[in-house]
């Protein structure tokens, strides 16, 4: 489920809202001890901030591009300053969301990881029809 999350940080994009899955519920029934569920909510919850500054950004730097794009006479170093500030900020994104997800990882024993990220059942996913 790790690599699925890293996989998917790494090579992942597009419009989507956000790739974190909201599982502070999980978390609070996974771990019992009150302490120690309220220190990873809340650094779970520092991850789901982040995650959001950056969508707000991420909005904010396209609808300048849209702007900029409207203008038939928008200047090409404009836009191209705009995406090289997204895939800046996206990669800091990335890279600070890993860091912060290892450690939680590291904070979890073994079992209360996969009770948080319950891994897929092979059958549940659906077959190659091919």
């Amino acid at each position: 489920m790790l690599i699925a999350l890293l996989l998917a940080m790494l090579f992942g994009g597009g419009p989507q809202a956000g790739i974190l899955p909201d599982v502070t519920k999980e978390i609070e029934q996974a771990i019992p001890d009150k302490a120690r569920q309220k220190e990873l909510v809340k650094l779970y919850e520092k991850m789901l901030e982040e995650d959001q500054v950056f969508q707000e950004e991420r909005k904010s730097i396209l609808e300048d591009l849209q702007k900029v794009n409207a203008q038939r006479e928008g200047a090409l170093s404009e836009m191209e300053a705009s995406f090289s500030t997204l895939e800046s900020k996206r990669r800091l994104k990335r890279e600070t969301v890993l860091s912060q997800l290892f450690t939680l990882r590291s904070e979890m024993t073994e079992e209360e990881w996969d009770a948080v990220y319950n891994p897929v059942e092979e059958d549940s996913l659906p077959k190659n029809r091919m």
